[in-house]
């Protein structure tokens, strides 16, 4: 499952457009910064640059969404997607994630173990978040985020002059 504000065609085949750290706040970074340090391999700078974000999971996916949806910046899609397993690259528990940029928003040490366990795949409890990386995928289906109400009245007063 992914999100985003960019239209795509059922059947469509969606690569990675652009690298996740440019649309962190600047309290995050160190954490994406460490996280991409620590792969094993040291390819976590590439990984995680150059794949697309899927959600595992369709009600962690359909969450995360809506979750979103009252956010300053919403995304208008969902999609339900498709990939081969050729290309997948990695799959990691988006909680050791947020534990690091949680501690890096506070001024505080990353937790090297938070990395670790999130390259190693393991999932940090019985509710894991876990993200799907992967280099290709193909759109099974499309969701649209229905309208806020700050938006219908908009809609609807923009049309009353």
């Amino acid at each position: 499952y992914h999100y985003t504000n960019e239209e795509f065609e059922v059947g469509q085949i969606v690569v990675p457009t652009r690298d996740n750290m440019d649309g962190l706040h600047e309290t995050e970074k160190p954490a994406e910064i460490a996280l991409r340090a620590a792969h094993p391999s040291g390819d976590g700078e590439s990984i995680r640059k150059n794949s697309l974000y899927l959600w595992r999971d369709k009600p962690m996916g359909e969450y995360m969404w809506r979750l979103r949806g009252g956010t300053s910046d919403p995304k208008k899609y969902l999609y339900e997607m498709e990939y081969e397993q050729d290309d997948a690259v990695h799959t990691g528990d988006l909680r050791y994630y947020s534990d690091m940029k949680t501690a890096a928003k506070a001024g505080k040490a990353l937790d090297p173990a938070s990395a670790e366990n999130y390259w190693k795949g393991v999932p940090q409890n019985n509710r894991p978040q876990f993200e799907v990386l992967v280099r290709k995928a193909t759109v099974k289906s499309r969701q649209e985020l229905p309208p806020s109400p700050q938006d219908v009245m908009k809609r609807f007063w923009s049309g009353a002059r």
